[in-house]
């Protein structure tokens, strides 16, 4: 397939799968295994990195606090 007919999503998954190697790169899979794991793994990391960075920013600009047990709380409780 040429280059001009990569779409967004496709470079997308493409970066997907391509971090999912880089952690694990002895890994060996079916279309049906990198597609049903591999990418639902990856987005599950990116999304775990994007909520810690939500929450440092909702922090730092004193929208929500965090109080014991690693919980955090609306700030103005």
């Amino acid at each position: 397939m040429s280059q001009s007919y990569y779409n967004d999503q496709s470079l997308y998954v493409a970066r997907l799968i391509e971090g999912y190697l880089r952690s694990h790169p002895e890994a060996m899979d079916s279309f049906d295994g990198i597609s049903k794991w591999w990418i639902t793994r990856q987005k599950l990391y990116e999304s775990a990195d994007a909520v810690n960075s939500a929450l440092s920013i909702l922090v730092d600009n004193g929208v929500i606090e965090k109080v014991e047990n690693e919980c955090y709380r609306y700030a103005k409780y």
